[in-house]
């Protein structure tokens, strides 16, 4: 938070250990809010400043949502995000604030994390019985009659697509989708560039950072999920910007970081958020019901251009399965 505050996440419940004037500003904001209670958002801006007040708008979800979409908030609209946004009452923050209540409900209040393996033991586990062919990339895709593909020279009954859908048209050839092949090349999306860093010992799992002295959104203490993260006398973290970042330009942010990070290595990955307009969904909904025809589904962040959390893709995933089991696919 501004002057290096460490604030408890979620802020709103939190804003009793700032200052006396953020507190007294606050406290109007809630006034207001109350009365205005029925307004209906036009956008994410509008959303966060009549759910939460100005005060928390330009103190904290402002500057950390820019940094994360890196546009104006004006610009995202409400069905973007829906379902991952926190919907509390002007009374819950009131009261949490009062009684200093720790919020249990938000998504990283309780984990699951492996003792040994990391995020790898859940695909390992998941994996088992199954030909997973690890490292093949998927050239060429055709339709054959009767509802089946060939997927790379092999025949399959139907296929379910986890992929990027922007490279799904190169894959097809000349069955692709060409009526929608414009709309799929001007999706939007970000990236993001991970650096794992050496860190100060803290007792943090994720480190939101609305603070505009550095460019960084989030620090994520993989250190503290599992000892074997770390190397012996280490603890380490990974410090995530948007998009893609230059290892100087790295350096020089993370002098202003907390916990003094240290750079190890860095990571570009330039997929990792989609950005949805208003037409996207009728776009996905499209593809997919002109791709079922042929026994093609789609799942996944980027095959669905969604936003899903990992929780979200891997339930989407599941209720696809149970459908086609159903349709005794």
């Amino acid at each position: 938070m501004p002057g290096g505050k460490m604030v408890p996440y979620p802020v709103e419940n939190h804003v009793y250990m700032l200052d006396g004037d953020t507190q007294r500003s606050f406290i109007r904001d809630m006034f207001a809010l109350q009365a205005d209670d029925d307004r209906v958002p036009a956008n994410f801006e509008d959303f966060l400043i009549h759910r939460f007040g100005e005060t928390l708008y330009e103190s904290y979800f402002r500057p950390y949502n820019e940094k994360v979409w890196r546009r104006s908030l004006k610009n995202v609209p409400m069905d973007w995000l829906e379902g991952k946004l926190p919907m509390p009452t002007v009374e819950e923050m009131i009261y949490n604030n009062f009684n200093h209540v720790e919020e249990k409900q938000f998504v990283h209040s309780t984990f699951w994390y492996e003792r040994e393996g990391g995020s790898q033991f859940i695909a390992d586990r998941l994996a088992e019985g199954l030909d997973i062919r690890y490292s093949t990339e998927v050239s060429e895709i055709a339709f054959l009659p009767h509802g089946r593909s060939v997927v790379n020279g092999e025949e399959y009954d139907a296929v379910i697509f986890c992929g990027n859908v922007k490279h799904l048209p190169g894959m097809l050839g000349s069955d692709g989708l060409s009526p929608f092949k414009a709309q799929i090349d001007a999706l939007e999306y970000h990236g993001t560039t991970t650096v794992l860093c050496r860190m100060e010992k803290n007792p943090y799992s994720w480190i939101y950072q609305p603070d505009r002295s550095h460019l960084s959104h989030r620090i994520i203490c993989t250190g503290n999920f599992s000892d074997t993260n770390n190397a012996p006398s280490e603890f380490t973290a990974t410090v995530e910007f948007t998009d893609f970042m230059k290892k100087e330009d790295i350096l020089e942010n993370l002098k202003s970081v907390p916990f003094h990070p240290e750079y190890i290595t860095h990571h570009y990955s330039e997929y990792t958020y989609p950005i949805q307009d208003s037409g996207t969904r009728e776009l996905v909904r499209s593809l997919k019901n002109t791709l079922r025809e042929k026994r093609f589904f789609l799942t996944g962040r980027f095959a669905e251009w969604e936003y899903y959390n990992m929780d979200a893709a891997m339930g989407a995933a599941m209720d696809l399965c149970r459908e086609l089991i159903r349709e005794g696919i």
